[in-house]
């Protein structure tokens, strides 16, 4: 239980100050605007995103790493566990708006099955997630709904999350080709292409990341699906599939900007 509330302490702190006070009322809906939102700005990003390069990212570049977190399965199986255990809770507490509805910050429950997810299988993730979109919601279809939210969410941000990566791959290219020929002209230094080229390298290892992040997110969707359609037959879930098949290709399309950025 201490690893869960670590976790959440972890994912909430930085949430708490920015965001707007509000409470957990059974049986009420996030609305749109709940659901993925984001107040954070960017930022340069820690060191550990910029391996071998120390210097000043451009603001794509900060973009890039502000939409990547979203990805984070740290951040994303965080917000999950404190939806369930807000809803397990059902208290009128403070709370904050992030993506699978709201994450609260004051009292609250933590169930046992909370504290044995924190790390474990997407599998049992999944079956959190669909319990709690059951116990939120009394119709399978509002629980099918808000699901199918919940993807489309995270698509629209994979979707904001490649036009980035794509601007800072246009920016390296550019950079590279100036620094190429400013090195033919004797103007450049060995030292200042490999600092160059570390930078390209630590652009790709935050959308390497992001992808990674985004693959296991949509496994557990995927499972999440799987779980509904065996308890709710007479429902279909084509919508959700649809959502999930886009997810696939963006990830797809991350992956192939990682690949260019490699490339060079």
């Amino acid at each position: 239980m201490k690893r869960l509330t670590r976790l959440l302490v972890a994912v909430l702190i930085p949430l708490a100050g920015c965001a707007p006070g509000g409470s957990v009322r059974p049986g009420a809906p996030p609305s749109e605007a709940d659901v993925g939102s984001s107040t954070a700005r960017p930022s340069t990003g820690p060191k550990s995103e910029r391996p071998g390069y120390e210097g000043e990212l451009s603001p794509a570049e900060q973009e890039l790493r502000e939409q990547s977190r979203k990805f984070d399965r740290t951040v994303w199986e965080g917000a999950l566990l404190g939806v369930v255990a807000a809803t397990a809770s059902r208290t009128d507490v403070k709370s904050v708006p992030i993506p699978f509805g709201f994450v609260v910050v004051g009292r609250h429950a933590e169930p046992p099955a909370a504290e044995a997810a924190i790390g474990g299988s997407l599998g049992a993730l999944a079956g959190m997630y669909v319990a709690e979109k059951q116990k939120r919601y009394v119709n399978a279809e509002d629980q099918l709904n808000a699901m199918i939210a919940d993807v489309r969410t995270y698509n629209e941000n994979a979707q904001a999350l490649i036009a980035d990566a794509q601007t800072v791959l246009a920016e390296g290219r550019r950079r590279l080709q100036a620094m190429e020929a400013r090195a033919r002209q004797g103007q450049a230094t060995g030292e200042e292409r490999v600092k160059e080229r570390a930078r390209v390298l630590a652009n790709r290892k935050v959308v390497d990341k992001a992808a990674e992040g985004a693959r296991d997110q949509r496994e557990m969707f995927a499972a999440a699906r799987r779980t509904f359609a065996e308890s709710k037959p007479g429902t279909s879930t084509r919508t959700l599939e649809l959502e999930l098949q886009a997810y696939h290709r963006n990830i797809d399309q991350l992956d192939a900007v990682a690949q260019a950025m490699a490339r060079g």
